[in-house]
């Protein structure tokens, strides 16, 4: 199987690390929290940029509609004059002595600043001078108008906000899936490195539990809130027209809004994010568990794995309480405000604006600005229980960004060339190497030169290093001191794609996907076809098992093959690598754990596989060892002995030891 890894153009080259987002736990220590909010939202936002044209036209299409909702309840006050007031005439008058008195007001004022506010004053009253006029010379028909067109813009407002809405979510999904896509394309371009300090579990929870948790916000809740501030703002305005000494009691409640909102928010953002990280553990103990079924029901564990499953599940489930509490807390808060600002209106506009002599606000009017209040509070609920929501999304959109901005411990040097096919040897030099800093070397200073074509046998006893070889080679870590060339070219100065394009590996774990047969061996050749494919198979032995199969290559084998046996798994591997056609074979305790029929299938393929391929064995079979054309003994990551096998048999040596102690099977 080819190794050509990290190599897809589409997937994104990593950055230095000063330029990478660092993680909110750094980057906390640093500037505000509401800036780090910021640019969260920025970036997620962000991958919307190609949909750009379709959210800004839904944005205006929903800046019309939320006009109409202001609009409607204007248009209501002249016709309510003429049904409440009896006098119709009377309020003719008393529009044009405001008028009058707003146009004395106008001509005494001498700075700019001044002359505002009469200015609108006496504008909005010439206007309900004109619409009055209208409304009593025609009452009947007025009515009938504004019936009919409060009917048809409530259905136009309705039209344009589902038209909104569904381009603003149309557009967030869409832009949802090139961030789960980016997110999962970095998962996949990890280096081992990297998998090694996370576990499947926590990269899962992100790919499912984080992704859910901004796709629920920035769809559904962003999709429709993002309206309510326009809507907001318009009945906002009409407050002010109708009245702004009142507006300014309601806008003394907003404080007592957004501050606690603000604080609520603020520590859900916290909370979410320690939950994430813990039901992540929910995950990796869950997956371990069904991966290692067999060896629970082997020793009766199913009891003890279900009650440990039961105090994790109610574990986070008291955690999702005590967040979903906290979340409930600032919705009384918009409430209660709601209701003494409705109060404090109420006793003002009628105590000042009511009694007066001079009224400046009819009851027609004040009755509207006590319609137009009650809707302008829903909207902003809205937007607070949305920003409360936000906060647990942007928690699960820093977990996401980690990833994204994970720097790659494997990365091709600027300028890397082309390694080409291996001419004449490969060669370890000098390679010190251990697989997390403050560790104890796995190699030390360990030096090997593998000619072309020949077929290198690597022995020892368990942690002597053997493994970490072949992940040196295939460059799936980087070395502390040394090198490792081919030809004479450092692989650390190549491009990735050019060494693990001439290495196929077989391992003891086989992996194979629950995919086709002819996929599964296939993966290494994406363009091959269905002959070449079973000519690999034939050549691994292969092709009559599998003819057997209920549906042939179009079989599908189930989770990592379970639905074959070990010999047939290692088999497809076989044919796997076969079909790559690679020069340089790593073959990783490929035999063991076989029984000895099929082991014995599976070592006429390998050696099918060894034909003119420079290999690298890692085996404790002794016939898989003694014919290979130079053997390796490896001593705490060092060469002790190397030579035939009748030559190390000669010498008595550690290799003899390790024969007469059995580490080799027959």
């Amino acid at each position: 199987m080819s190794l050509a890894l990290d190599q897809d153009p589409s997937i994104e080259k990593p950055r230095a690390v000063s330029d990478v987002v660092k993680s909110p736990k750094h980057d906390r220590k640093r500037r505000p929290l509401t800036r780090r909010d910021w640019f969260t939202v920025v970036r997620v936002l962000g991958y919307a940029h190609p949909y750009r044209k379709r959210i800004i036209v839904a944005l205006v299409i929903g800046l019309v509609a939320s006009l109409f909702t202001s609009l409607n309840l204007m248009a209501l006050i002249p016709v309510l004059d003429v049904m409440i007031e009896s006098k119709g005439e009377e309020s003719l008058v008393k529009i044009e002595a405001q008028i009058s008195k707003y146009q004395k007001e106008l001509g005494s004022q001498d700075t700019l600043s001044e002359k505002v506010q009469p200015y609108l004053d006496l504008q909005r009253n010439r206007l309900r001078l004109a619409w009055t006029r209208w409304v009593l010379d025609h009452p009947e028909t007025a009515i009938s108008w504004m019936a009919a067109v409060l009917v048809l813009a409530q259905i136009l407002k309705s039209v344009l906000e589902f038209n909104s809405k569904y381009r603003l979510q149309k557009s967030f999904y869409l832009s949802l899936v090139r961030l789960r896509t980016h997110l999962y394309t970095r998962c996949v371009a990890l280096d081992l490195p990297s998998f090694d300090k996370i576990t499947s579990g926590n990269l899962l929870a992100r790919l499912n539990n984080d992704m859910r948790a901004v796709k629920q916000v920035f769809t559904s809740a962003v999709g429709d809130v993002m309206l309510q501030p326009f809507t907001a703002l318009f009945l906002f305005v009409s407050l002010l027209i109708l009245n702004w000494q009142l507006t300014l009691i309601v806008m003394v409640g907003m404080p007592v809004i957004v501050l606690p909102i603000s604080y609520v928010g603020k520590r859900l953002r916290t909370m979410g994010k320690k939950d994430e990280e813990e039901d992540a553990k929910l995950l990796d103990y869950t997956q371990e568990t069904l991966q290692g079924l067999m060896i629970v029901k082997a020793f009766n564990g199913e009891e003890r794995e279900v009650e440990k499953f039961d105090t994790l599940s109610t574990e986070m489930a008291k955690r999702q309480i005590r967040r979903e509490k906290f979340r409930l807390y600032g919705e009384p808060f918009v409430e209660i405000t709601a209701s003494i600002a409705m109060a404090a209106v109420l006793c003002v506009g009628g105590y000042f604006i009511l009694k007066a002599d001079d009224a400046s606000m009819r009851a027609t009017e004040f009755l509207i600005y006590l319609v137009i209040l009650s809707r302008f509070y829903p909207p902003i609920k809205s937007v607070s229980n949305m920003f409360i929501k936000l906060q647990k999304a942007l928690a699960s959109a820093d977990r996401i960004f980690e990833i994204i901005d994970t720097p790659a411990d494997i990365r091709e040097k600027p300028g890397a060339v082309a390694i080409r096919p291996i001419q004449e040897q490969i060669e370890f030099r000098d390679v010190t190497f251990s697989y997390a800093p403050g560790k104890p070397s796995v190699l030390n200073n360990f030096s090997l030169t593998i000619p072309k074509g020949k077929r290198i046998a690597l022995v020892g006893k368990s942690g002597a290093g053997k493994s970490t070889v072949s992940k040196l080679l295939p460059r799936l870590y980087n070395l502390n001191s040394g090198a490792i060339l081919i030809d004479d070219i450092d692989i650390s100065e190549g491009t990735l794609a050019s060494l693990r394009g001439q290495l196929a590996m077989v391992s003891q774990d086989t992996i194979l996907f629950n995919d086709t047969v002819a996929n599964n061996i296939r993966y290494a050749k994406p363009g091959a076809t269905l002959d070449e494919v079973m000519e690999a198979a034939k050549s691994a032995y292969a092709h009559e098992f599998i003819e057997r199969l209920p549906h042939g290559y179009e079989t599908v084998v189930g989770e990592r093959g379970n639905q074959l046996s070990g010999g047939q798994r290692q088999r497809l591997a076989i044919a796997r690598a076969l079909l790559a056609d690679t020069p340089i074979l790593i073959l990783d305790e490929a035999t063991s754990a076989l029984d000895p029929e099929s082991e014995a299938i599976v070592q006429r393929a390998i050696e099918k596989l060894m034909e003119h391929r420079t290999s690298i064995v890692i085996a404790h079979r002794l016939s898989t060892i003694r014919k290979a054309d130079e053997i390796i003994v490896m001593h705490e990551g060092r060469i002790a002995e190397r030579g035939t096998h009748s030559e190390l048999v000669a010498q008595e040596g550690r290799y003899y030891d390790l024969l007469q102690q059995h580490e080799f099977e027959e």
